[in-house]
């Protein structure tokens, strides 16, 4: 996912067409294919379904941070973003200890549908002490399907048409 995340930074770090086509192109040149067909369905607008309540992973987030409800109220009013709050105040973990590919998490979030609330959340609580703050952003999106980067479905054609 080490590799998606770097296309999302790249893409929401620039409002020049020319970049976001160059790192369009970058990501699909050098993408498995299987990574590439997820990524090309994400930023189109085809996501899977969002397989756990942004409530339950706002409740689990403030329990493994530790915060009081109001505080985590007050963090979010200020970033303004759910999935980057809930990055933002969990604990730190230095680097990604698990380097999946994006077909991997993809998986393992739709899994997560099938999945009784106990297990969801013994599942989040894994992936949040195993990815930097960076990755669970991204995971946060990814599982919540809020997943907007500044490119139109055009400009995605585009930058695949240019990996060559």
């Amino acid at each position: 996912m080490k590799r998606f995340l770097e296309l999302w930074t790249g893409l929401d770090e620039t409002t020049k067409t020319s970049e976001k086509v160059r790192h369009l192109a970058d990501y699909f040149r050098s993408a498995d294919p299987a990574d590439s067909v997820w990524a090309l369905s994400l930023l189109t607008g085809r996501r899977p379904r969002v397989p756990i309540k942004r409530t339950l992973l706002k409740a689990w987030a403030r329990e493994e941070a530790g915060i009081e409800e109001w505080l985590f109220d007050e963090c979010y009013l200020a970033v303004g973003d759910l999935s980057e709050t809930m990055a933002l105040v969990l604990p730190a973990t230095d680097e990604d200890r698990e380097d999946h590919s994006l077909e991997w998490w993809m998986t393992w979030i739709a899994g997560l549908a099938n999945q009784v609330e106990l297990e969801q959340k013994q599942s989040i609580l894994w992936a949040w002490r195993n990815l930097d703050q960076r990755g669970k952003f991204i995971l946060h999106k990814l599982i919540g399907g809020a997943f907007r980067v500044g490119v139109s479905q055009e400009l995605v054609v585009r930058g695949l048409s240019h990996a060559d």
